[in-house]
């Protein structure tokens, strides 16, 4: 059998899992087949390089749970409405964004030293790896590090928001 026909079998096998995974999330059922969709193009461009279909399968769970946190995480960014009422600062013209990165760049420095860090890293623009190698940990563990602070700062506006 070719290695593209192994590839296919081994899928057909973890596919029910991965659906059946993607559950416990609570997307729509259209998110969770796209997802699932997402991670069979990775596995296409990816797959040679899986040993069986046991490797393919933890391989494929791991992908899926960043996927459904990336899309959980986008969903929670657009649910928070921007800053209202008279408690805003005032600022002169254009000089907004200014002001909101100084508020985001003061919630950050309020975050435990590796979220921060991880955190100053992704606006400075480095990549996962980078700031892994800085912080000498994995690049997962920087992605866990990212989406803790995520919602930390996401919580803090929000709070902030109804304070005003």
């Amino acid at each position: 059998m070719s290695a593209e026909g192994q590839l296919a079998e081994w899928w057909l096998a973890i596919a029910p899992d991965l659906r059946r995974s993607v559950r416990r999330y609570g997307l729509p059922v259209e998110v969770q087949r796209d997802l699932v969709q997402d991670v069979a193009v990775l596995v296409v461009r990816h797959g040679a390089a899986l040993a069986g279909k046991g490797d393919l399968r933890r391989w494929a769970l791991a992908r899926l749970h960043w996927l459904a946190l990336d899309h959980l995480g986008g969903q929670g960014r657009a649910r928070l409405r921007p800053l209202g009422g008279g408690q805003e600062p005032v600022v002169a013209g254009g000089q907004e964004g200014r002001v909101a990165l100084a508020e985001v760049l003061d919630l950050i420095g309020r975050l435990p030293e590796r979220q921060a860090a991880s955190m100053r890293g992704l606006l400075e623009g480095q990549s996962a790896e980078a700031i892994a190698r800085q912080l000498m940990v994995s690049p997962a563990t920087i992605r866990s590090l990212q989406r803790f602070a995520r919602q930390r700062l996401a919580q803090w506006l929000a709070e902030k928001e109804t304070e005003a």
